[in-house]
């Protein structure tokens, strides 16, 4: 799905996490949890009971041990140990019946280890168990060696773990080095070492441009797509639309927004760090409002579409797919759109364009240096260009085309980028 190769040729020793990095741990771990539950007649409030016993032992490194578990379970309901056994042969079976593949993930190994670089998997979970999965999904062979947690009883990001790395691989420069991987824990800047963040189970999406530009017609065109949530960035504002301080600002001024929750936010979602709710406004209203509370580890496919979510600052490496919409109809499509949906007066709508114009080529417009997803619109006929990690053999680098074919063609290329997400 995406072009990874500029990190093999950059770096001697390829440092990866297994779960959520290689394959979607979270939707195998899911589905077989799910036919365990119900097969043998527990609920989940079951599994979180036992969760919390587990927690409240303190346990270094076997807190993650699903047997651990299915033993609680059962000894709470009085039922015999040995049906743990079978549970947990049960929840293996159909963890590795849905296992997929990451083909980002799996194209990088396969380019790297023709390149001669040294891959080094590093895991909180236990060496059988991750041996077994490497198996079932052909990578054990792509990897040269694996670090798991039980060998020192202690865990990512764990000074013992990073020294037995560069032992193995006898490595002496920490410039030669990446660690890519999903979680928190595989961020390992506390030693100088660069961390590459991704989560095979996240596919995060910006979609930036000016105020009218269609970023929540694009957002609705590929969430048809595909099945995603989609975050309005208008949430973020600093303030609602009474405040005297936009007299002051405009609504493109970065000193409006609260940015930094923001990237906390998106921060948050990618590497599944607590569920969380995020601000919502109401443009009816002009107030704002606060969401349900968001299961981070229940999201896949998640769109983040406003105008400052092409920042760097902003969405740092989480975000994959940066789109920017440059359009020569964002003003018209703002003043169709504002008095039919917003029940603005035309003055007032063209007094915000002239207002906000130069914030806009200030603050948002640099935004488009971000992207890999760039449109550009204008009289009436559109050009995509992909760049970066989106450059790859199933997808054309240029589209042209008829305005009114444009989200035809974005449809077209999201389903690509969708459809090629997983080894066949």
């Amino acid at each position: 799905m995406f072009n990874f190769q500029y990190l093999a040729n950059k770096y001697q020793l390829i440092m990866v996490d297994i779960d959520n990095t290689l394959f979607n741990y979270t939707y195998a771990h899911n589905k077989a949890l799910q036919n365990v539950l119900k097969k043998y007649n527990f609920s989940m409030e079951d599994y979180e009971y036992a969760r919390m016993q587990i927690k409240a032992r303190d346990l270094s490194v076997n807190h993650h041990k699903k047997e651990l578990y299915f033993k609680l379970m059962c000894e709470e309901k009085n039922i015999h140990f040995i049906q743990a056994k079978n549970m947990f042969e049960l929840y293996i079976k159909e963890f590795l019946y849905n296992i997929k593949v990451d083909k980002t993930m799996f194209d990088f190994l396969v380019y790297a280890k023709s390149i001669n670089r040294k891959i080094l998997a590093i895991t909180n979970f236990y060496f059988i168990e991750q041996i077994n999965k490497l198996n079932y999904a052909n990578l054990s062979l792509m990897l040269d060696f694996l670090i798991c947690s039980e060998e020192f009883e202690v865990e990512k990001p764990h000074k013992k773990l990073i020294d037995r790395a560069f032992e193995l691989a006898k490595i002496d420069s920490k410039d030669k080095v990446v660690m890519i991987g999903d979680s928190i824990a595989d961020d390992l800047g506390i030693y100088d070492i660069k961390y590459y963040p991704y989560n095979c189970s996240k596919l995060l999406i910006s979609i930036s441009g000016k105020s009218g530009s269609g970023k929540s017609t694009l957002g609705s065109a590929i969430k048809s797509v595909c099945d995603c949530m989609v975050i309005g960035a208008d949430g973020y504002h600093k303030f609602d639309r009474y405040s005297t301080v936009w007299e002051r600002i405009t609504h493109y001024n970065p000193e409006g927004n609260n940015l930094i929750q923001l990237a906390l936010d998106i921060k948050c979602i990618y590497q599944d760090i607590h569920d969380l709710c995020i601000p919502l406004y109401d443009h009816v209203s002009g107030n704002f409002l606060t969401s349900d509370l968001i299961k981070t580890k229940d999201l896949d496919i998640v769109i983040i579409e406003g105008l400052h979510t092409l920042y760097q600052e902003v969405i740092g490496d989480f975000v994959k797919i940066k789109i920017f919409i440059d359009s020569d109809e964002s003003d018209n499509q703002k003043i169709q759109r504002d008095i039919k949906e917003r029940g603005y007066k035309l003055d007032k709508i063209i007094n915000s364009i002239q207002k906000r114009e130069e914030d806009y080529l200030h603050y948002l417009y640099k935004q488009k240096d971000n992207a890999n997803f760039l449109i550009t619109i204008r009289n009436k006929k559109f050009k995509i260009e992909l760049s970066g990690i989106l450059k790859s053999a199933n997808l054309q680098n240029i589209y042209e085309g008829e305005y009114h074919n444009l989200i035809d063609t974005i449809k077209d290329i999201m389903s690509k980028i969708i459809n090629n997400r997983w080894v066949k």
